[in-house]
């Protein structure tokens, strides 16, 4: 994903498939909007996906994301624990910037890793001043509510669907069936990945070559948070199944030892990145990192580039004005 950033024309991505010495490094910070003199909020599941979210965050905010697309699960032990991955993530970030104080984020599941993450980096030394977390939930809390309790939360969600499909337009009830039909499909597809991973540790007499998707998933899946001391902010779609198993506040708060902000932001988990939702979650991310940076009297203080580079050249191409504008 880096890569269609760094190198956005045809040209320049055919020059990079003809050199046969480029090689990527595994995990690496890249742009999305790397202008602004405001200290840079790195996202993890950013991509271009984002851009209309870094509009509304703003020229003087920089957003980037972090490449896992060449982080190959040979580089990885077996079995896969999300601390390995979240091990390379941090090392790319320190390598980035070095000094703290960070500001880190995570959509979904990438949430989850980039909370572990700020784990490993405040265990290092290092500050977070702010982590976010974007319609995250980590799998392992539904294993620790009793069944009776998991059954319910099932049934709310399927209520909510239900509800959903009784307040449509009769027009719009194929799109939505064919919406859960893909996801329904993708679930499955993935279900079989975990289930390829699990045979290939199984059978293992040599690296594990495997896609990291499914890898990731699973790892999630046993991860366990512990408390974290640092400040968050939870970020969670409005449109969800009633209950307290879909109320991501309360799943977290236990956890959380610091300064803890939720917000309901419109569009459901997917659309709360287009317009016109973006520009609600845009406006309370740009409230709370403001916030955040006003606290360590960071306003207008972004980390230095190496060799005194333009932030732009400090990923080896020039922002076209078209991608964040």
């Amino acid at each position: 994903m880096a890569t269609v950033f760094q190198k956005p024309t045809i040209a320049q991505l055919a020059d990079l498939l003809r050199d046969e010495n480029t090689l990527p490094e595994p995990c690496r910070v890249f742009p999305i909007q790397p202008k602004g003199t405001r200290p840079p909020f790195i996202c993890l599941g950013a991509s271009a996906y984002f851009l209309p979210l870094a509009r509304h965050l703003g020229n003087d905010q920089p957003l980037l994301g972090v490449d896992l697309d060449q982080l190959e699960t040979d580089l990885l032990p077996v079995p896969v624990e999300l601390r390995d991955i979240a091990a390379h993530v941090a090392k790319a970030i320190r390598e980035f910037q070095p000094n703290g104080p960070y500001y880190l984020g995570g959509w979904c599941l990438y949430g989850v890793l980039m909370y572990e993450v700020a784990q490993q980096i405040i265990a290092e030394g290092g500050e977070v001043a702010l982590l976010v977390m974007i319609d995250s939930l980590y799998p392992a809390y539904k294993g620790r509510l009793p069944l009776v309790a998991r059954m319910r939360a099932a049934l709310q969600k399927s209520a909510y669907h239900a509800t959903l499909i009784s307040r449509s337009k009769a027009a719009e009830i194929p799109a939505y069936l064919s919406q859960r039909i893909k996801i329904f499909r993708n679930k499955a597809k993935r279900f079989w990945q975990v289930r390829e991973y699990i045979r290939s540790i199984q059978n293992l007499d040599g690296p594990l070559e495997i896609e990291l998707d499914p890898v990731f998933r699973m790892a999630c899946t046993s991860y366990q948070p512990k408390p974290y001391a640092g400040s968050v902010a939870l970020f969670q779609a409005v449109e969800r199944p009633s209950g307290g198993y879909w109320d991501l506040g309360r799943v977290w708060q236990g956890l959380i030892r610091g300064a803890f902000e939720t917000h309901n932001v419109v569009g459901g988990h997917d659309g709360m990145f287009k317009e016109p939702y973006v520009a609600v979650l845009g406006s309370k991310l740009k409230d709370s990192l403001a916030e955040a940076q006003r606290i360590q009297g960071q306003q207008d203080q972004a980390p230095p580039p190496p060799n005194s580079e333009s932030a732009p050249d400090r990923f080896g191409y020039s922002v076209a004005r078209s991608e964040v504008a």
